[in-house]
């Protein structure tokens, strides 16, 4: 059975997992329209949200390897898991931009499904282990 604490953090960790769940449902339901945005503008915003995803998804990994430990406190694990969350999302909004510029849903997925494996591999499996 899951102590209070314990189902708060996993719901947030979900939360934070379908707020993925949700890029992906608009990138599904938008439609795609004939880019008219300059082949050189596209390859800089490319390059700036892979660049904002990366940085994303490290800094997560690292928040979530070395904060996320079992001796912190309650209030301090909570507010290490929300920000090692917040920080692997950055990555599915990074991948929705781009998708909002290139109009292309391809560019999209790999963005939502690093962040999703960061939270369920890493965030989530932590979240359970502290008391």
């Amino acid at each position: 059975m899951l102590t209070a604490a314990k189902r708060v953090r996993v719901i947030l960790v979900a939360a934070f997992m379908m707020s993925a769940g949700a890029n992906a449902l608009l990138v599904i339901i938008l439609p795609i329209h004939a880019a008219t945005v300059p082949a050189a503008t596209i390859e800089n915003v490319r390059s700036l949200c892979y660049t904002i995803a990366a940085a994303g998804i490290v800094t997560s990994l690292y928040w979530a390897l070395t904060k996320l430990s079992r001796e912190s406190d309650s209030a301090r694990f909570l507010t290490d898991t929300i920000i090692a969350a917040a920080l692997a999302e950055v990555c599915s909004v990074a991948g929705l931009v781009l998708y909002l510029v290139v109009q292309k849903r391809a560019e999209f997925w790999p963005f939502a499904i690093a962040s999703l494996m960061v939270q369920g591999l890493f965030i989530l499996p932590r979240a359970l282990q502290h008391d």
